[in-house]
């Protein structure tokens, strides 16, 4: 009897249309898994193939491998400059040719010197190392020189690494590096998990990007946002320009100073250790601030000149170049092409004598006729050098 009942029960015309229920809701939640899925793939694909073209800096990133390849296949000698956009937007890399190769750019053969610049925005001494390990050193090419552009104590203080992550593992960050970021430049598990999951999805590690290019749909957006962004960094140089100041010695009493960052040499520490390790010489460069620049006459910390010297690498002051006026710059901090191109040309003027007198005690008989004369020339001693 019982049994005869709960047969009725389950034919039921409620048991059958809840039955009905239940198999639609599950249709319904399996077709949504799969439309995020489809979703998600499509954006990965997207990511992949074609967001690149949307971003100059992506694009670019995404050349390096190759161009690094084409640019240590040159004979000669070779110059890179690594950094951000003070390298970007001050870096002539055939102005510098053009000196060093005595008045020629895109010289061939053995004796030639050969340019190039390689730059991430707003990146620091982290991102730096990994850019060279990846693009030269881990790949068997060893650049004769490298140059950094920096302002006050960009040496020193984080970069955007621990707020690029996305960046950094999909472009910068080789898979042999990675355990390294994990264990030395991430601090949490959120910021390794973020990593982690950024080398592998490229939809997620770019998504800021996604994100600025939906946001560029809005009217005015860039526009309001360059604003903002250009007075932030305004605020950030002058305070971190006083803290170096103040960390230097020259500012008044020490409860005037603003509260300074914590130095943090870490980053500059090991690539000075794997730059020795590479026989590869350095050269660090104060970049000259406009005028207008309130943090124009900064100071360069007397820990961070000796941790360079003491490392056998170069550092040059150029905080003061002669026709380096006003209209040279595009804004409050960087270069135009007519500031590039001056600058350019006065930092190859001072590299010269120090890469013809390295050169001359390593590989003479690559020396072009333009370095030998430079190297017999005393190099210009600038304030702080």
């Amino acid at each position: 009897m019982l049994f005869f009942a709960g047969s009725k029960l389950l034919s039921s015309p409620v048991s059958s249309s809840s039955f009905k229920e239940f198999r639609g809701m599950r249709k319904r939640f399996l077709g949504g898994v799969l439309f995020a899925l489809l979703v998600l793939a499509a954006t990965e694909v997207f990511s992949r193939t074609q967001l690149v073209r949307l971003s100059k800096e992506f694009e670019r990133c995404y050349r390096y491998p190759a161009l690094a390849e084409q640019f240590a296949e040159q004979p000669g000698l070779h110059l890179i400059a690594v950094g951000n956009s003070l390298t970007e937007r001050g870096i002539d890399p055939g102005a510098m040719e053009r000196v060093l190769n005595g008045g020629s750019a895109n010289q061939q053969g053995a004796n030639s010197v050969h340019a190039a610049a390689f730059h991430a925005y707003s990146s620091g001494v982290c991102t730096w190392y990994y850019m060279i390990n990846k693009y030269f050193w881990e790949a068997g090419r060893k650049p004769d020189f490298i140059v950094f552009n920096f302002v006050t104590n960009r040496l020193e203080r984080e970069d955007k690494f621990l707020t690029q992550k996305g960046r950094a593992a999909q472009f910068f960050v080789s898979a042999q590096d990675r355990p390294e970021v994990l264990r030395t430049d991430l601090e949490t598990f959120d910021q390794r998990a973020e990593f982690v999951v950024s080398s592998q999805w490229a939809a997620y590690g770019n998504r800021d990007l996604i994100a600025n290019r939906l946001f560029a749909y809005i009217p005015g957006f860039w526009k309001y946002t360059t604003k903002v962004n250009e007075g932030l960094a305004r605020q950030r140089v002058g305070a971190v320009g006083a803290a170096a100041n103040a960390a230097a010695g020259d500012a008044g009493g020490a409860g005037d100073a603003p509260q300074q960052e914590p130095l943090r040499y870490e980053g500059l520490r090991r690539l000075l250790r794997k730059a020795q390790a590479e026989d590869c010489k350095l050269y660090f460069v104060a970049y000259p601030l406009p005028p207008q620049n309130p943090q124009a006459a900064y100071e360069v910390r007397p820990q961070t000149l000796q941790m360079i010297r003491d490392a056998g690498m170069e550092f040059i002051d150029m905080r003061h170049v002669p026709g380096l006026t006003p209209d040279c710059y595009m804004d409050f901090m960087h270069l135009n092409p007519k500031g590039a191109s001056l600058y350019s040309a006065r930092l190859a003027e001072r590299l010269a004598p120090l890469l013809a007198k390295r050169m001359l005690a390593k590989r003479p008989r690559t020396l072009s006729s333009s370095l030998k004369a430079a190297g017999s020339t005393p190099p210009e001693q600038g304030r702080g050098n």
